[in-house]
């Protein structure tokens, strides 16, 4: 099951953030309809009217290494650290910077993702650090499948970390993760609503919360 589930919460009455915890479809092959998915999310959400200062776009969104780098030099890419010879064959920054007519880059062109310093966060054999490479005598590369991406017209916000953890070893890939700072005196938090959205279509009712003063 695909989909992205968002909450809306409003600081100091003046600045709504939106979290959008985003899952895309899987598979080498499948960037089209990660693409289709992503546009229509947004096309949602601006139908809706949803004002929003800051929205952060996280999840499982299964963006995959071009097969314009071997596995082999994938992993001594990671064992070296040299994580900017993946991030040149990634399909989410290839896409961006290279297909500006596109209507998925065209909507993505409001996001900013901070700069990557850690491994590929996908995919890892069961309960090992070691990357899971073939599976059914098909190929899988490791990739940066989970990330983080932000839209913003501000300069109020500032990224302190751009990373990721693993929490359970046994898990098949690890979280991406940010620390950041929105730059307001907080007086109080106000959830004001959530909604599910299913991208085949459907959309929940928003429900409200209580306040947290």
């Amino acid at each position: 099951y695909k989909g992205v589930i968002a909450s809306c919460i409003q600081i100091d009455k003046l600045t709504n953030v939106i979290f959008a915890n985003m899952h895309l479809p899987a598979g080498e092959g499948k960037k089209e309809e990660r693409c289709k998915l992503w546009s229509k999310f947004l096309q949602i959400y601006q139908a809706n009217n949803i004002k929003n200062d800051y929205m952060f776009v996280f999840g499982d969104q299964n963006w995959r290494t071009l097969n314009t780098l071997s596995v082999d030099n994938i992993l001594k890419a990671i064992k070296k650290q040299e994580y900017k010879t993946i991030l040149n064959n990634d399909e989410l920054i290839q896409m961006r910077q290279n297909d500006n007519t596109g209507s998925t880059a065209q909507c993505l062109s409001n996001f900013f993702e901070a700069p990557i310093t850690f491994p590929p966060t996908y995919k890892y054999i069961l309960n090992s650090d070691e990357y899971q490479t073939e599976k059914d005598k098909e190929v899988r590369r490791p990739s940066y499948t989970d990330r983080i991406l932000i839209s913003t017209l501000s300069n109020n916000l500032e990224i302190l970390q751009y990373s990721a953890m693993i929490i359970i070893i046994c898990i098949l890939s690890v979280l991406a993760i940010y620390h950041f700072i929105i730059k307001r005196r907080i007086r109080k938090v106000n959830i004001q609503q959530v909604s599910s959205i299913d991208l085949s279509g459907t959309q929940s009712n928003p429900e409200n919360t209580v306040t947290n003063n």
